[in-house]
């Protein structure tokens, strides 16, 4: 869990951009291996966010948000994404589902929601432990944004989340 809070924003970049310069490339060589890798790319961004989560809430005095629905979101996004994914290569026939503009519509909202309420957990306590308790949305916002446009927002956050394994270290 040290790993993530001392990774440098490069080393995150350039595996997120490596991944997916080899997604790119399996797709055309094997179904299979297009979808390992995406899976892999999944588990990396949302277990990235679910690690820093859980580290900021045992630095917090006070977590910011519900723990528990983060950890659920976290860990149901992960599943339903892997899920969908393999039901997709090993059944094809199942994608006719998404044909249903309802089903492609209820999909994009859980996984939208569940990106927002991940990001949020994330955002909201690193603003909490930088600056204290007394936050808001505004505060937070653009940490949010960024998060979800992966991995552009590891850019602006990884830097700061190693200042503060900087400054949680000379305590």
């Amino acid at each position: 869990m040290n790993k993530i809070f001392q990774a440098k924003h490069w080393q995150l970049f350039v595996t997120a951009i490596v991944l997916s310069f080899l997604q790119e490339i399996a797709s055309v060589v094997s179904d299979l291996l297009d979808t390992l890798l995406y899976i892999i790319s999944i588990v990396l961004y949302v277990g990235w966010l679910l690690v820093l989560g859980s580290r900021f809430r045992k630095i917090s005095s006070s977590p910011q948000l519900n723990y528990h629905v983060f950890l659920f979101v976290g860990c149901t996004l992960i599943a339903v994404i892997v899920t969908f994914r393999l039901l997709a290569l090993f059944k094809p026939g199942i994608l006719k589902m998404f044909d249903n503009t309802t089903v492609i519509l209820s999909m994009m909202a859980y996984l939208l929601t569940s990106l927002i309420i991940l990001t949020s957990f994330v955002g909201k306590n690193l603003k909490a432990i930088e600056v204290g308790n007394d936050i808001d949305i505004n505060d937070y916002f653009g940490d949010v944004i960024g998060l979800i446009f992966w991995p552009i927002g590891i850019w602006t956050f990884q830097p700061r989340i190693n200042k503060l394994a900087q400054r949680l270290a000379s305590r």
